[in-house]
């Protein structure tokens, strides 16, 4: 009876050996899961809203951390690692951004793995074609090169050392097959194509912009819906290099910006899209993130609190013609992304935990239970949520702290100040892009009248092989009419771009957008104008051909160009009131010191008055700093 006893037990043992180191297996993986960091090992990973693109500098500030212990970057990452290191100066062992401006989720995981993702090269994507790391601002280039290896082992080695990632992916996807859309129409409307001459009448214009306009919107939701696989396998990626990883996802939110708002009017007007077709694309694409996130258990954290995030809102989103947090956002966000990784929101009668659960203002939950999990140990910087708050917020309350200018702030000013874009600089990097070689801009103006072509071929000359030394070309045939110190084509485009985004400024709802309509005649003046900016109008004012054009009227202009009736070139007369002809007078050419001049040109709709015209010699301050 012994004996059987005995052998009982052991078998017991034998069949319960396996239970018992599965169990501990778990409890293990269990306590991984819950194990709190208290020395972070930072990396972040994605796109322009991780790399820190704004408006302000237009430019990516990603930011590094010096073998010294010195941070630098105007990113949601530098700041958060900022936030980290100013709470425990130990708390941040690394930290590493490597998110790229224009980078898609193919990207990324072409990045991860090129041997097993080769769609997503680099080069494909032109709105990363020509993007070079900077050692000043970020680590790219020591980690990337130039983007044409067999492999990224930089890239592998930091995934492998990190334990807590942030990465915002997914928005240029969209984005992307709208750049490649507008590429195919530009391709198949060559100017004396069947196509070309359909668009000259109205109907068939209307038919063709509305046929495309659909086309568009298939291809957006189509690359919105391959997120959904590319991202489940970018987080497969990243967690078989490293399984102990603590993965964050964040999502995006639209502003109510001119540059948005010009969207939604030019695909409303001309392609029939309506405006929530855009207001939709990044909640489609949160919804997938968010759900991709849950599936995979890994952290989704909303960052955008509804009651501060909203159309009312003049400090933390883009204003003019940009679609990024400013800098002020991007503080914002690594705030609440670093309350949301490190409070205790068990914590009883602590209102700051009880805010993070509001369902109202944030989407991060499921089913009344948070999409994330606490990553870092408030015991490393507080004893308390009120405590953690207060020596975060340096005793403000929060909207004060992120509205002012630490020395860190400062410090990040002082390094970019002279590295600043505009708009008209990123948009010569655009024309720059191959895709535009061999693009005679020439065969795009209907010119019919001699008198035009005359001008166009003394200024244009002949054909330089590409946009951008065509431009180039033009640029140095009239440079010795311009201000000193200025890129002509870069200062056009700037003065154009905010004075459109001033037409625009005051149309606060997508219903105004869709009722707006604007007079041939201010677009046009609007374009003069800002053609105008980069000269010096003292030195342009004994040019006859400058005479003439400058007292022509829109319609004579459409005639000359041989679409109206037969064409009647006027002779110089005295300038009109109204701003037919700028101000010669070199004191009304002054430089302003300020953001920008004053702008007091509003467009025409059909119930507002035709508003004053601005006068084209006003500049502002970006014009005469562009270099």
């Amino acid at each position: 009876m012994k004996k059987k006893a005995r052998k009982f037990l052991r078998l017991t043992s034998l069949t319960l050996a396996p239970f018992s180191v599965f169990t501990t297996l778990i409890s293990a993986g269990c306590l991984q899961k819950n194990s709190l960091l208290s020395e972070v090992n930072y990396l972040a990973l994605g796109d322009s809203l991780t790399a820190g693109f704004n408006e302000e500098t237009y430019r990516d500030f990603q930011g590094t951390l010096d073998k010294d212990g010195n941070l630098s970057g105007q990113s949601y990452p530098a700041y958060f690692a900022y936030y980290l290191q100013k709470l425990n100066k130990n708390s941040l062992v690394s930290y590493d951004n490597l998110a790229i401006s224009g980078t898609t989720t193919e990207n990324w995981l072409y990045l991860l793995n090129p041997t097993k993702y080769p769609n997503g090269k680099m080069s494909d994507n032109p709105l990363v074609t020509n993007y070079s790391g900077n050692e000043k601002y970020n680590e790219i280039g020591s980690v990337f090169g130039d983007f044409n290896k067999d492999s990224y082992p930089g890239l592998v080695e930091k995934v492998k050392k990190a334990n807590l990632l942030t990465m915002s992916v997914g928005a240029n996807d969209p984005f992307l097959a709208i750049f490649n859309e507008f590429k195919k129409w530009a391709s198949i409307i060559k100017p004396k194509s069947e196509e070309a001459k359909k668009l000259l009448d109205p109907n068939e214009r209307a038919n063709f912009l509305a046929e495309k306009g659909m086309l568009l919107k298939a291809e957006v939701n189509k690359k919105i819906e391959e997120i959904n696989t590319n991202l489940d396998n970018l987080i497969k990626e990243l967690k078989a290099l490293n399984p102990k990883l603590s993965i964050n996802l964040v999502g995006y939110k639209l502003p109510n910006s001119g540059f948005i708002k010009i969207l939604k009017y030019l695909l409303y007007t001309y392609a029939k899209i309506e405006t929530d077709f855009i207001n939709e694309i990044p909640e489609k694409i949160n919804k997938i993130i968010r759900e991709t996130a849950i599936k995979n258990k890994v952290n989704y954290i909303d960052v955008y609190d509804k009651s501060i995030w909203n159309d009312s809102d003049k400090n933390l989103m883009a204003k003019n013609f940009d679609f990024h947090p400013s800098i002020q956002g991007y503080k914002k966000i690594a705030h609440q992304l670093l309350l949301k990784l490190t409070l205790d929101q068990e914590e009883k009668d602590d209102s700051n935990a009880e805010e993070l659960k509001n369902t109202t203002n944030f989407d991060d939950f499921d089913e009344n239970k948070p999409t994330y999990s606490k990553v870092i140990d408030l015991s490393v910087f507080a004893k308390s949520n009120k405590e953690f708050l207060e020596k975060l917020n340096e005793n403000k309350q929060t909207s004060e702290f992120i509205a002012q200018k630490s020395t860190f702030d400062t410090d990040q000013e002082a390094a970019i100040k002279d590295d600043k874009r505009t708009f008209g600089n990123i948009v010569r990097e655009i024309v720059s892009l191959p895709i535009f070689d061999n693009f005679d801009f020439r065969e795009l103006i209907p010119v019919k009248n001699p008198f035009v072509k005359a001008i166009i071929n003394s200024y244009l000359g002949k054909p330089a092989g590409s946009l951008i030394k065509d431009i180039e070309q033009l640029e140095n045939k009239v440079k010795d009419y311009a201000r000193p110190n200025i890129k002509i084509f870069d200062t056009i485009i700037d003065s154009f771009i905010r004075k459109m985004v001033a037409f625009f400024a005051e149309l606060n709802t997508d219903q105004e957008i869709k009722e707006f309509k604007m007079s041939p005649q201010i677009l046009f003046l609007t374009l003069r104008n800002a053609i105008l900016s980069p000269f010096d109008l003292t030195k342009l004012k004994d040019s006859a051909t400058f005479k003439i054009l400058m007292n022509l009227k829109p319609e004579q202009i459409l005639t000359l160009l041989g679409l109206g009736k037969t064409p009647s070139v006027p002779k110089p007369e005295k300038p009109k009131d109204q701003g037919s002809m700028p101000q010669t007078d070199t004191s009304s050419q002054k430089q302003e010191s300020g953001t920008g001049s004053t702008d007091s040109t509003k467009a025409t709709t059909e119930n507002q008055k035709p508003a004053e015209q601005t006068n084209s010699s006003e500049q502002s301050s970006t014009d005469s700093k562009s270099n």
